[in-house]
């Protein structure tokens, strides 16, 4: 039997942590398989713990997954009978040291270790008692995807079916090799085995698609657990002889309303039918019969909604977007996706006779071949599918009415003059290799002015982050990635199509300061810099739109600024950090380092000489960082738009900037008119909570709730543990009730705690019990509570998350703990914020100064893209000193003009000065002897 199998209960862990979704309990389970999180490298131990001592027969490993795949093991078994280490306790040797032992297929299998190691514990049990651990084998494959490792002495005791481990043996994909050891009880009664994975291909994480391992229970085993063993083991249905685990095509019925699944024979005899993402259901993964677009954007199937609205209701909560938890009201209903349903059909109609298709829901037509399909059908499959649209809407009472008049065009009702400014323009938005939560606020910028009647399409880069689609008429969005096959790339993947990740250690070790900067970086962004500007068909594609203007997100972005030239369309960038050091360095605002303190400087305004002196070493460190950068970039753009200016010179002449920052917070400086802050463009009114919340900020009492959020980047499994149990240790000494946004696994939860994996925030900031909210100093959250009017205590990780708290602590509205802190120091920090009334008070002033505005973020976010994209350019807008050099802008040709006409004109005049001076005293002293000759 298979002592992995799930009906046998095995205990399965790993001593590093997972990628999201492939935990290491998916051994068991048999579905998606194991790999470690993106910076853990080998080895990496899988713990497998028996829930009886069994003889292993063989073990059975798939290594590869999706693109990944582990290339080097060593097996460890601990057997049951301890008195077998006075034999032999150590790894199992060679034949002679230095010569490794050849398996089955011919592949090497070094020993374990040298012949003179002497017999010592592999491993130590967490109580101190010392583990003994056999090592069986040790293997390194090249290109197989399997491995099948057989113990030659193993002997059956026990009559049980048994499949054959040699399979077919010449099959090049699977590598077979011997568990072998000089003790043969190394194998038998066996309570637990360590699979190490040792290496991995392509500098990957370990991973592993699956795990058998074969074998009978130990004779050691007592008669009825045995019974009980094989009770269990005959009932349970290996997951191969079940439905597959491939997601597959089906409708969006009730359960008990499906049409019986196809078996895996069935499958394999079918070819199988490419489907079209967008037509799956983001819920369930089956095709929508009756689809319909939400507010937030995604398409979902109506019955999916319907029945994800009776489930809210269960708890007393509104009928609501499933994907922003955004309650429908006025005019944001879900309406009929007509052109989606339509395609749907046409889909069916056309693939009619394929025998997954015969078992989708749909609403109009029946099983046609691709033959009999015409032209004419796609008429009428969209009015039918309309009819139908609308039909089922006015089933769903939950929902109330749905405005279809949204689908009207937004500038149908405008006049001439407010068409020919603004409206019907083609918007082209650049994101940088990484955008993290830029995509999220662009997005929000992209919905409004899709609202006011315009197209957006959006150019975005594959990354470790999930967001939600945006489906919404009138966004397209091309997500492009760095093919790394070969692992080549610093911080991507190594697959086709890379996806970049953060260096979390870093962030975590120095992320706040210079060091941080990888140096490796510039490596990706030229490779990223590359990518982008040899992909002629995009850049072909995007010239055919005919863009008006671009927005830009600047951070090491002068590629896509290239680009934007390259297809004649004025670019407005947009910046999410502080406005001083990097690209802001060579736009036309002023910054001097006298006054304006740089990023990672961690000054506030007023300086004094010293800080002054390093404010002016961070700006250099700057213009170095940005030369280099401006060096790789350069060579890029010029080799590949040779028509295109330099970096410097595209960023000087930039038509405008959206800068995520807000007076109130940031510090005045000198600033273009085009030049605006619209940090806070993301915020709303505050919708009503859900009910479970809401109940928990109301039972927080005259206390209230602490917020804790601190955004994606405080993950359990990167973050220190220490860290998590100080805050909670701190958490548990206050009142207060504390609502945590964190995501599992994570320590023990104090009472007063409750532990979510998404929290709306700003709707959580606005109401009334909210006393502190305790963020990273994200420009977006810290925003959002100064709106609110919410004190802070904040703990910094990286980037200027730094300089941000230095101004929440100069404006008296936050505290701040560093990453290191420990439980005294956060509580200290925390008792302060909430018992110091000048806390509140000043960020209650300061939100006032933040409403006071006469024009919200979003709105003026929107007038700057719409007068760029209306005059060509807002040419009227941009200083005159972009043309200007470092010299020239100081003025300092000037001045050394007029200090060599100065010293000019001393030289020149000198010698007349002297012959005037010496002329005059001659003539003096000529008539004053001729006056002493009359006399």
């Amino acid at each position: 039997m298979n002592f992995i199998a799930p009906c046998l209960s095995p205990q399965v862990s790993s001593n590093k942590p997972s990628a999201d979704g492939y935990e290491v309990d998916n051994l068991v389970s048999g579905r998606k398989g194991f790999m470690g999180t993106y910076f853990i490298r080998p080895p990496l131990d899988i713990t497998v713990v028996f829930p009886v001592p069994i003889d292993i027969s063989y073990i059975k490993l798939v290594a590869r997954l999706e693109q990944k795949c582990s290339t080097g093991f060593l097996i460890f078994t601990e057997p049951e009978d301890i008195s077998c280490q006075h034999q032999q306790a150590h790894p199992r040797k060679a034949s002679k040291p230095g010569i490794p032992s050849t398996s089955h297929s011919g592949h090497s299998s070094p020993s374990c270790a040298p012949s003179h190691d002497p017999p010592k514990p592999l491993t130590t049990s967490p109580d101190g008692d010392s583990d003994i651990y056999f090592c069986v084998g040790q293997f390194y494959t090249k290109a197989e995807d399997e491995l099948v490792l057989t113990n030659h002495h193993y002997r059956h005791w026990l009559r049980l079916p048994m499949p054959n481990a040699n399979g077919n043996v010449k099959d090049p994909r699977v590598f077979r090799g011997s568990l072998r050891h000089s003790n043969r009880k190394a194998l038998k009664c066996v309570k637990s085995v360590i699979i190490r994975i040792q290496s991995t291909a392509e500098r990957g994480p370990p991973v592993l698609r699956s795990l058998e391992v074969w074998g009978q229970p130990g004779i050691s085993t007592k008669k009825l657990r045995r019974r009980e063993l094989l009770r269990e083991w005959s009932a349970f249905k290996p997951l191969a002889q079940s439905e597959p685990v491939v997601p597959r095509l089906y409708n969006s019925y009730p359960e008990e309303k499906k049409i019986q699944k196809p078996g895996l024979e069935a499958l394999r005899n079918n070819d199988l039918l490419e489907v079209p993402e967008d037509f799956l259901d983001p819920l369930t993964c089956d095709v929508m019969t009756v689809p319909l677009l939400l507010p937030s954007g995604n398409s979902i199937d109506a019955h999916t909604l319907e029945r994800f609205i009776a489930s809210e209701g269960t708890w007393g909560r509104p009928a609501s977007d499933p994907f922003t938890g955004v309650p429908f009201r006025g005019d944001k209903q879900p309406v009929p996706n007509v052109p989606l349903k339509a395609r749907i059909d046409r889909f069916l109609l056309a693939n009619g006779e394929h025998p997954e298709v015969e078992k989708c829901g749909r609403t109009v037509g029946s099983s046609l071949s691709t033959s009999e399909a015409t032209p004419g059908t796609s008429t009428s499959v969209a009015a039918a599918a309309g009819a139908w649209l609308l039909l089922l809407l006015g089933t769903l009472g939950t929902c109330s009415e749905v405005n279809t008049t949204s689908h009207k065009p937004v500038n149908a009702t405008k006049s001439s003059a407010e068409r020919e400014e603004g409206a019907g323009r083609r918007i082209l938005i650049l994101h940088p290799m990484y955008a993290a939560s830029h995509v999220l606020t662009l997005r929000a910028l992209a919905r409004s002015l899709v609202a006011r009647g315009h197209q957006v399409t959006v150019v975005r880069w594959k990354d470790t982050h999930q967001y939600p689609a945006a489906r919404l008429p009138g966004i397209t969005e091309f997500v492009l990635a760095i093919n790394n096959t070969d692992g080549a790339v610093p911080h991507v993947t190594a697959e086709e199509r890379g996806s970049f990740v953060m260096p979390q250690e870093v962030m975590w070790s120095s992320g706040t300061s210079w060091s941080a900067l990888p140096v490796d970086a510039f490596i990706t962004v030229s490779t990223y810099c590359r990518t982008l500007l040899e992909d002629l068909p995009l850049r072909h594609h995007l010239r055919q739109q005919e863009f008006h203007v671009a927005i830009v997100d600047l951070i090491y972005n002068e590629c896509s600024l290239a680009l934007a030239h390259d297809l004649g369309v004025p670019a407005i960038g947009y910046w999410a950090f502080t406005f001083a050091g990097g690209e802001p360095q060579y736009t036309t605002a002023f910054s001097p380092p006298s006054s304006v303190p740089f990023i990672l400087s961690h000054y506030q305004d007023a300086m004094t000489f010293k800080q002054r002196a390093v404010n002016h070493l961070h700006a250099l460190a700057s213009h170095l960082v940005m030369q280099i950068q401006f060096g790789i970039t350069g060579y890029h753009i010029s080799r590949l738009l040779p028509s295109c200016p330099p970096p410097a010179t595209l960023l000087a002449d930039i038509s405008g900037m959206l800068i995520n920052s807000h007076p109130a917070l940031d510090y005045p400086r000198l600033l273009p008119p085009s030049f605006i802050n619209v940090g806070g463009l993301q915020i709303q009114p505050p919708s009503p909570l859900p009910k479970e919340l809401e109940e928990w900020l109301a039972g927080s009492g005259e206390a209230g709730t602490i917020l804790f959020s601190m955004g994606f980047i405080f993950n359990p499994r990167t973050v220190p543990l220490e860290v998590i149990r100080s805050l909670m240790d701190a958490f548990a000494r206050l009142p207060q009730r504390v609502l945590m946004k964190l995501e599992e696994p994570h320590p023990a939860v104090p009472p007063n705690v409750k532990v979510v994996n998404w929290v709306p925030q700003q709707d959580v900031l606005g109401h009334p019990k909210t006393v502190l909210f305790f963020t990273h100093c994200g420009m977006h959250g810290v925003l959002e509570g100064l709106h609110y009017g919410v004190p802070m205590v904040g703990m910094p990780v990286f980037a200027d998350q730094q300089d941000v708290l230095v101004r929440l602590e100069e404006r008296g509205v936050a505290r701040g703990v560093s990453k290191q802190a420990n439980e005294d120091q956060i509580y200290e920090a925390l008792k302060d914020v909430l018992t110091n009334t000048s806390y509140r008070a000043n960020a209650r002033r300061l939100s006032r100064i933040i409403k006071h505005h006469p024009l919200d973020p979003l709105r003026h976010a929107q007038w700057l893209v719409e007068h760029v994209a209306a005059t060509g350019g807002a040419q009227h807008l941009k200083f005159a000193s972009r043309h200007l050099n470092f010299v020239q802008f100081f003025g300092l040709d000037v001045a050394a003009f007029a200090v060599a006409a100065a010293l000019a004109l001393w030289y020149l005049l000198l010698p007349v000065l002297r012959h005037l001076i010496t002329t005059l005293l001659s003539v003096a002293r000529f008539r004053s002897k001729t006056k002493i000759k009359m006399t």
